[in-house]
Protein backbone atom coordinates (compact mmCIF):
# COMPACT_ATOMS: atom_id res chain seq x y z
CA UNK A 1 0.00 0.00 0.00
CA UNK A 2 0.75 3.26 -0.80
CA UNK A 3 0.95 4.23 3.28
CA UNK A 4 3.19 0.79 4.08
CA UNK A 5 0.84 0.19 6.55
CA UNK A 6 -1.32 -2.69 5.14
CA UNK A 7 -0.36 -5.67 2.52
CA UNK A 8 -2.07 -6.13 -0.27
CA UNK A 9 -1.27 -9.46 -1.73
CA UNK A 10 -3.41 -12.62 -2.68
CA UNK A 11 -2.90 -15.95 -2.62
CA UNK A 12 -4.35 -19.25 -4.55
CA UNK A 13 -5.00 -22.05 -3.28
CA UNK A 14 -7.89 -23.39 -4.72
CA UNK A 15 -5.63 -25.66 -6.63
CA UNK A 16 -4.44 -29.39 -5.67
CA UNK A 17 -1.62 -31.59 -7.64
CA UNK A 18 -4.26 -33.13 -9.86
CA UNK A 19 -5.47 -29.49 -11.70
CA UNK A 20 -4.01 -28.63 -14.72
CA UNK A 21 -1.93 -25.89 -13.81
CA UNK A 22 -1.85 -24.22 -17.56
CA UNK A 23 -6.12 -24.66 -16.98
CA UNK A 24 -6.08 -23.57 -13.14
CA UNK A 25 -3.82 -20.50 -13.91
CA UNK A 26 -6.16 -19.40 -17.28
CA UNK A 27 -9.49 -19.87 -15.40
CA UNK A 28 -8.14 -17.49 -12.67
CA UNK A 29 -6.98 -14.87 -15.24
CA UNK A 30 -10.13 -14.78 -17.11
CA UNK A 31 -12.31 -14.78 -13.64
CA UNK A 32 -10.26 -11.47 -12.85
CA UNK A 33 -10.84 -10.40 -16.18
CA UNK A 34 -14.37 -10.93 -15.80
CA UNK A 35 -14.33 -9.25 -12.32
CA UNK A 36 -12.22 -5.97 -13.68
CA UNK A 37 -14.47 -5.86 -17.02
CA UNK A 38 -17.81 -6.18 -14.97
CA UNK A 39 -16.67 -3.75 -11.96
CA UNK A 40 -17.91 -6.55 -9.98
CA UNK A 41 -17.37 -5.87 -6.18
CA UNK A 42 -14.53 -8.16 -4.38
CA UNK A 43 -15.50 -9.81 -0.87
CA UNK A 44 -14.50 -8.12 2.10
CA UNK A 45 -10.73 -9.39 3.03
CA UNK A 46 -10.41 -12.39 5.51
CA UNK A 47 -8.50 -11.78 8.42
CA UNK A 48 -8.92 -15.02 10.09
CA UNK A 49 -7.55 -18.64 9.63
CA UNK A 50 -10.71 -19.36 6.58
CA UNK A 51 -10.83 -22.66 7.99
CA UNK A 52 -12.40 -21.40 11.18
CA UNK A 53 -15.19 -19.91 9.07
CA UNK A 54 -18.74 -21.41 8.62
CA UNK A 55 -20.84 -18.80 6.43
CA UNK A 56 -18.82 -18.76 3.68
CA UNK A 57 -19.48 -21.25 0.33
CA UNK A 58 -16.81 -24.10 0.73
CA UNK A 59 -14.73 -25.63 -2.24
CA UNK A 60 -16.33 -28.92 -3.94
CA UNK A 61 -15.93 -31.85 -1.84
CA UNK A 62 -15.79 -34.32 -4.46
CA UNK A 63 -15.07 -34.39 -8.41
CA UNK A 64 -18.92 -34.44 -9.71
CA UNK A 65 -19.84 -31.56 -7.14
CA UNK A 66 -16.79 -29.35 -9.03
CA UNK A 67 -17.79 -30.61 -11.84
CA UNK A 68 -21.43 -29.21 -11.66
CA UNK A 69 -20.40 -26.03 -10.04
CA UNK A 70 -18.16 -25.20 -13.00
CA UNK A 71 -20.83 -25.86 -15.71
CA UNK A 72 -23.48 -23.79 -13.53
CA UNK A 73 -24.39 -20.04 -14.26
CA UNK A 74 -22.09 -19.06 -11.25
CA UNK A 75 -19.01 -19.47 -13.31
CA UNK A 76 -19.94 -18.15 -16.70
CA UNK A 77 -16.88 -16.32 -16.61
CA UNK A 78 -14.66 -19.31 -16.22
CA UNK A 79 -16.67 -20.89 -19.09
CA UNK A 80 -16.65 -18.32 -21.27
CA UNK A 81 -12.58 -17.79 -21.41
CA UNK A 82 -11.63 -21.28 -21.65
CA UNK A 83 -14.22 -21.85 -24.37
CA UNK A 84 -17.08 -24.45 -24.30
CA UNK A 85 -14.67 -27.14 -26.11
CA UNK A 86 -12.57 -27.25 -23.06
CA UNK A 87 -14.74 -27.03 -20.17
CA UNK A 88 -16.65 -30.05 -22.16
CA UNK A 89 -13.41 -31.93 -22.25
CA UNK A 90 -12.26 -31.05 -19.06
CA UNK A 91 -15.78 -31.96 -17.21
CA UNK A 92 -15.63 -35.32 -19.73
CA UNK A 93 -12.46 -36.88 -18.70
CA UNK A 94 -12.74 -35.42 -14.92
CA UNK A 95 -15.72 -37.63 -14.75
CA UNK A 96 -14.34 -40.46 -16.63
CA UNK A 97 -11.45 -40.18 -14.18
CA UNK A 98 -13.53 -40.00 -11.26
CA UNK A 99 -15.33 -42.66 -12.38
CA UNK A 100 -11.99 -44.81 -12.48
CA UNK A 101 -10.91 -44.12 -8.78
CA UNK A 102 -14.30 -44.10 -7.09
CA UNK A 103 -12.97 -47.79 -5.88
CA UNK A 104 -9.43 -47.45 -5.85
CA UNK A 105 -7.34 -47.34 -2.77
CA UNK A 106 -5.27 -44.00 -1.73
CA UNK A 107 -1.98 -46.22 -2.58
CA UNK A 108 -3.32 -47.14 -5.98
CA UNK A 109 -4.48 -44.02 -7.03
CA UNK A 110 -1.76 -42.07 -6.24
CA UNK A 111 0.28 -44.82 -8.31
CA UNK A 112 -1.39 -44.62 -10.59
CA UNK A 113 -1.25 -40.54 -11.31
CA UNK A 114 2.30 -40.88 -10.76
CA UNK A 115 2.49 -43.13 -13.51
CA UNK A 116 0.52 -40.89 -15.73
CA UNK A 117 3.66 -38.24 -15.30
Amino acid sequence: SEDGKTVTNFELKAMDATANPYLAIAATIYAGLWGVTHATKLPDPVQVDPATLTDCQRLPDTPEDSFLRLESTEHEAVRAGLGPGIVKALTAVGRADAAVFKDMKLEEEVRVLVHRL
